[in-house]
């Protein structure tokens, strides 16, 4: 199953990580494009680095900061944790999938 999980902080970063050892594929989405674009590139940061060492199927992880692609291609979405300024941001990004969902007639 293909999983988005939005954020690549510590919290975000574990519970994919969770998810790709129990068989699943994890789309991590970040707002930084060119965070992402290091991550692509194989310029983790030393936490993501840590935690991601040792999953068994790299290819079962990738990263977006492409929130509309990444619901698309996946059946869930994982917000693991927010912080109270975050609030509104994440009252975004569920303005923006229900549009998108809307658009998709799902």
């Amino acid at each position: 199953m293909k999983i988005s999980v939005i954020g690549m902080d510590k919290s975000e970063l574990l519970s994919g990580k969770r998810l790709v050892e129990m068989g699943n594929e994890v789309i991590y989405v970040c707002k930084d494009f060119e965070h992402v674009d290091n991550v692509k590139k194989g310029y983790y940061n030393y936490l993501e680095k840590e935690i991601l060492k040792d999953l068994p199927k790299k290819q079962a992880i990738d990263f977006t900061a492409d929130l509309k692609e990444a619901l698309e291609e996946s059946v869930m979405c994982f917000i693991a944790k927010t912080k109270i300024h975050d609030v509104s941001n994440i009252l975004e990004m569920q303005k923006r999938s229900e549009r998108i969902s809307t658009g998709l007639h799902l």
